[in-house]
């Protein structure tokens, strides 16, 4: 956890605020320097185009099960079964999954 703070630290301190358009402004040179391999950059990249073209709707996940928001996030590459577990703990607060 300690790791991913700083490395969240290191993207603020990048861009400001973290959103898909900033992120998908920085090289690969700077996505390094933060602390991002090729493949993560990759599907971090992924991700945040998804999101800005629509085609990622992260909200429609609150009303969701835990097992059909872990559906929709595994359905995305780079995301698996601890990824969408941890994005249902921290960031939808999930108590239970």
């Amino acid at each position: 956890m300690e790791s991913a703070r700083a490395a969240f630290t290191k993207l603020e301190n990048a861009i400001g605020s973290v959103n898909p358009e900033d992120f998908l402004s920085l090289d690969d040179d700077a996505l390094r320097a933060i602390g991002f391999s090729r493949q993560k950059a990759s599907y971090v990249r992924g991700v945040a185009h998804r999101i800005m073209v629509g085609k990622i709707d992260l909200e429609a996940l609150e009303p969701m099960n835990n097992d059909d928001a872990r559906k929709r996030l595994m359905e995305i590459r780079g995301i698996g079964l601890w990824t969408a577990d941890t994005y249902l703990l921290f960031s939808l607060l999930r108590q239970d999954i």
